[in-house]
């Protein structure tokens, strides 16, 4: 489950600016342009990372690679709520 503030799976692309974003990350539903919200972040100093393949979901393939982290391992730097 992904959520704000707490959120432990981190693409390393721009979902806004990334074609098919939900697909390369095995995400459920649709595309980025549908999205309820898209933020950014900067892994905390000290905070355990790896990364790995997105998993997949569905018909969504996943592959790029995340960046996974505890609860509160990100900074958010940004957020954004789509027109």
């Amino acid at each position: 489950v992904q959520n704000t503030v707490g959120g432990q799976f981190w693409g390393l692309q721009n979902p806004a600016t990334t074609p098919n974003f939900a697909g390369r990350f095995g995400m459920p539903g649709s595309a980025t342009p549908s999205a309820d919200w898209i933020m950014g972040g900067t892994v905390r100093p000290g905070s355990p990372v790896i990364t790995r393949p997105a998993p997949s979901i569905g018909q969504n393939e996943g592959g790029s690679i995340e960046a996974v982290v505890p609860p509160g391992g990100v900074r958010i730097d940004w957020f954004h709520m789509p027109d």
